[in-house]
């Protein structure tokens, strides 16, 4: 078992924990479970990862969360990696569940912004608070929530404004970046109204759906696709780029096995 120069089965260390072999079973959402990570060591895998944890899970003792925690008697614990991008979604929003209308305190909001620029481990990632206080509380509860979170230390601001009046007074008294949440048409609105973030959680998927729907209706049709095979792998091609792959399509070509 080779790939690049490199025998799959020497050992190799972590700090002073000694892995038998250079196989990782790589973690999977939904897979990674006591019994396959058995079978990953059957198989030869020298490390094996267990399932990505919420964070969130934790803190609130989700049953089948922590059940994801739970280490065989044959298993060796190696480490426990705590990430910072779960707290930093705890601090997202400041009402208490989703549907429930109510409120955390700005004090407790605050902390969990606390929280989450604590534990940020990169430095790339932003710590967005979110408030529901616009609609529940009104604007000059929102603009106190606004200066308390940003002084917390959340990099920005999404505050679901009402009205442009609403995001002058906000704009007014923070000096980070407002975020909003729409639909892609109303985003050529946001940017002058002094929005610097615009989410539309919706229609890059509708879209997507859209086109795909379209796709194999044409197929059921017995039409093909409509895209020249050119541009369709021009295309193709975008994608991998777009998305970053072309490093794991290298790593994928260096690794694997050549046919004969």
């Amino acid at each position: 078992m080779h790939a690049v120069g490199i025998d799959l089965r020497e050992s190799w260390f972590i700090d002073t924990v000694e892995v038998p072999t250079r196989l990782v079973l790589a973690p999977m959402a939904g897979v990674s479970v006591q019994a396959f990570r058995r079978q990953g060591r059957r198989f030869g895998a020298g490390l094996v990862c267990s399932e990505m944890v919420s964070c969130a899970g934790i803190e609130h003792r989700n049953e089948k969360t922590l059940g994801y925690l739970r280490v065989a008697s044959d298993e060796r614990l190696v480490e426990l990696v705590r990430g910072g991008s779960e707290a930093a979604f705890e601090a997202i929003y400041d009402r208490h569940h989703r549907g429930i209308e109510h409120l955390v305190t700005k004090g407790e909001m605050a902390a969990k912004i606390e929280a989450a620029v604590a534990a940020r481990q990169d430095s790339n990632m932003l710590v967005i608070a979110r408030t529901g206080a616009v609609r529940h509380e009104g604007i000059d509860a929102a603009c106190e929530r606004a200066r308390a979170y940003v002084e917390a230390g959340a990099d920005v601001l999404l505050p679901l404004p009402a009205s442009a009046d609403d995001i002058a007074r906000l704009r007014a008294v923070v000096d980070v970046p407002l975020a909003t949440i729409g639909m892609f048409d109303q985003s050529i609105h946001a940017h002058p109204a002094g929005i610097g973030l615009f989410i539309d959680p919706i229609t890059p998927h509708v879209a997507i759906f859209q086109a795909t729907k379209q796709l194999f209706e044409r197929h059921g049709r017995g039409e093909g696709s409509g895209i020249d095979p050119k541009e369709l792998m021009a295309l193709y091609r975008e994608l991998g780029t777009t998305g970053g792959f072309d490093e794991l399509y290298d790593i994928e070509r260096a690794t694997t096995e050549k046919g004969t």
